[in-house]
């Protein structure tokens, strides 16, 4: 329900986003104004609450939740902020900043910002066969095998999810916010 409350609250339209009964195709890429950067800042930080991760994907039972932002950070502190002292499945939430693709092995979540759109498929690719949650704001990303991809639709920040991919990395989606989520790809595909 948090999720779905942050979502209507940051739509300028009030209405949930989810509820539009009407699919459109991303808008094409500009950069992101501040208030989007925010929104998806907040979304980032909610998603570890949202995704289950198999016990496997740890080092030992008091590993942290590894949230990387890959290249150029368009969040800055704000997102640290978010974090702080937020925990997710009993896992302190611990943020790092690679900057080649090899270097995010170790993460359970990779954003992928736009300025590294030539690097996603090495991302994809270092990810591959990993209970890592991709996400990114590049148009196609999700398309392409990334699971999470945020987009603007009529002045409101949405996202889509792969479930096929997130099904190949392991990872449990929960149905709150499957439901905000505009779906790409199919269960089982």
């Amino acid at each position: 329900m948090a999720l779905a409350s942050l979502l209507i609250a940051v739509s300028p339209g009030g209405s949930c986003a989810a509820e539009d009964a009407e699919v459109k195709q991303p808008v094409q890429p500009r950069p992101a104004s501040v208030f989007e950067r925010k929104v998806q800042a907040a979304f980032l930080a909610k998603f570890p609450l949202f995704v289950k991760w198999s016990e496997q994907s740890f080092s030992d039972a008091e590993a942290p939740l590894k949230i990387c932002i890959f290249g150029e950070d368009p969040f800055g502190s704000e997102f640290d902020q978010a974090i702080t002292y937020q925990q997710a499945h009993g896992r302190t939430i611990e943020l790092s900043r690679p900057q080649i693709a090899s270097e995010s092995e170790h993460c359970h979540i990779v954003f992928i910002g736009a300025a590294e759109s030539e690097q996603v498929d090495d991302i994809l690719e270092a990810s591959e066969g990993k209970s890592v949650l991709t996400v990114a704001n590049i148009p196609g990303f999700a398309s392409r095998g990334g699971i999470v991809n945020f987009f603007r639709e009529e002045g409101r920040v949405r996202f889509e999810i792969n479930v096929e991919s997130a099904e190949r990395a392991g990872l449990e989606i929960s149905s709150q916010l499957l439901k905000l989520a505009r779906i790409v790809g199919e269960p089982g595909g």
